[in-house]
């Protein structure tokens, strides 16, 4: 329901987002008890466009990229004043459950943690820097009208620093060499400060927010990999899990030689 709140509330903003349609009962959220427990359903409208990659974005685009991502950072602001809803423990509960999730024997990994969270807790929070964040708002989740960007998929929301969303939208840009003077990233900062405030020094936290997602999807990796390899599964099953599996090990490491 919080979820439906707050795309209700960017509606009305002139975000532009897509809307759950009410079911036959009324309901934006539908809920169905079963023996596996209680699922909700949700129904969203379609948004027609285009989505592109990155290599093929114009200098404007990537200006209305950031403008875009800016906009939803100041109207999720305004969200937070008009809302009892608190952030703040959000990002203690993601690093708990990292916590929890990361098998002990993934010693550097859990070292990588520790060494996170001794970053976080020097970085500070206010109501200018920290709040909802979309926590995926790469192009996947982008449809685009001409000019106007059109934003899917906010079921990761979460409370956290407003950069750690411009960090985890432009990980494909920073694949391996965060540069900040990119003309590219140049283009998405001028057009995320039209809209909102940020600092140099927030910025520059950017790459430790980028180690913070490669830890998430990497223990999201090992989650999805630890089941029973069956010999009777689908080529297409172990493929997949081949593949996952070398990404694991490439993350592993690029731990090993951070650690050097």
């Amino acid at each position: 329901m919080e979820e439906v709140s707050l795309l209700s509330f960017l509606s009305m903003n002139e975000v532009r987002v897509n809307m759950p349609v009410q079911s036959k009962h009324g309901n934006m959220v539908e809920e169905a008890k079963s023996d596996f427990g209680i699922f909700q359903a949700v129904v969203f409208r379609f948004l027609s466009g285009t989505q592109y990659e990155i290599e093929e974005l114009s200098e404007r685009q990537l200006y209305l990229w950031g403008e875009a991502l800016g906009n939803l950072h100041s109207c999720s602001k305004q969200f937070l004043n008009t809302n009892t809803h608190s952030v703040r423990n959000d990002t203690v509960q993601q690093l708990a459950e990292l916590n929890s999730s990361l098998p002990q024997s993934e010693s550097l990994a859990r070292r990588e943690l520790e060494a996170i969270k001794t970053r976080l807790m020097t970085l500070e929070i206010n109501q200018d820097n920290y709040g909802i964040i979309h926590f995926d708002f790469e192009l996947d989740n982008l449809i685009w009208d001409g000019d106007n960007v059109q934003i899917i998929d906010f079921e990761s929301s979460v409370g956290h620093w407003y950069t750690a969303d411009i960090a985890f939208a432009l990980r494909d840009l920073f694949e391996g060499n965060v540069d900040f003077s990119n003309k590219s990233f140049q283009l998405y900062l001028e057009g995320y400060r039209s809209k909102m405030h940020v600092t140099d020094g927030e910025i520059n936290v950017i790459p430790m927010f980028l180690r913070l997602h490669e830890l998430i999807t990497f223990a999201s990796l090992l989650r999805i990999v630890d089941v029973e390899n069956d010999l009777n599964n689908p080529q297409w099953v172990t493929a997949l899990r081949k593949k996952l599996q070398s990404k694991i090990d490439d993350y592993r490491d690029g731990l090993k030689r951070r650690g050097k």
